[in-house]
């Protein structure tokens, strides 16, 4: 009688206090997804890269247009083959005007550049229209946001996501067939079948970083991992 007595006691009091007790269930990937993506966001309504006048910097304060001159570059000595060629822009190069390189690179719809910095804990520092859109996210988001958030924690794409930027910091680059996925601003993800991920160095060859290129044609928008 006591413990029916006491039990009835902490249910009143818990609905005096609008509590509830509500069953505990295992989060679903994409509940952890949506929660990771709604800490990480914020207003994600603008998937528009700033414009070339704008005075806009990467997220590391370096000149957006020589910061993709770098990525190309690193990508070039590495594999013979730069950003430009990767993108289907061939005529573009390392003397094309800015406005040139800012309408085929930064504006671009189909492939996703992506980068971070050298943080011990790496912030995305550029991502064009393309990445923007792919992800789901706008620039200021997306320039304060650490890499890692990308994937759900303690996932398997994590540990795929580890192991990758682990064989690039030691390789060099990763060229090629990818399975895993990313975790955009809504909630989705993307599904990536294959990508180009590479180690950045400036022209005096200190290293800034590292960057992604992918086609989105190849790398859907999907509701769930499962």
């Amino acid at each position: 009688m006591k413990v029916c007595l006491i039990i009835a006691s902490i249910f009143q009091l818990a609905v005096q206090n609008n509590h509830a007790f509500v069953p505990h269930h295992p989060f679903s990937k994409r509940h952890l997804a949506q929660e990771q993506a709604t800490k990480s966001t914020g207003n994600a309504d603008d998937f528009e890269i700033p414009q070339l006048d704008a005075d806009v910097t990467c997220g590391d304060g370096r000149d957006m247009i020589a910061h993709i001159k770098h990525l190309h570059k690193s990508a070039l000595d590495l594999t013979g083959r730069g950003i430009f060629e990767r993108m289907d822009d061939s005529e573009l190069n390392k003397d094309s005007s800015d406005n040139d390189i800012y309408q085929a690179i930064c504006r671009n719809d189909r492939y996703v550049l992506i980068s971070h910095g050298r943080q011990k804990d790496p912030v995305y520092n550029f991502g064009n229209r393309a990445c923007l859109q792919a992800f789901a996210r706008n620039w200021e988001n997306l320039i304060s946001m650490p890499s890692r958030l990308c994937v759900i924690s303690k996932s398997d794409d994590e540990a795929l996501r580890v192991e990758l930027m682990r064989n690039v910091t030691n390789n060099g680059f990763v060229d090629g067939e990818y399975r895993g996925y990313r975790i955009r601003g809504d909630g989705k993800f993307i599904k990536l079948t294959e990508c180009f991920v590479w180690n950045c160095y400036d022209n005096e060859g200190t290293y800034i970083g590292q960057a992604a290129l992918f086609d989105r044609k190849l790398s859907p928008v999907v509701d769930s991992t499962e």
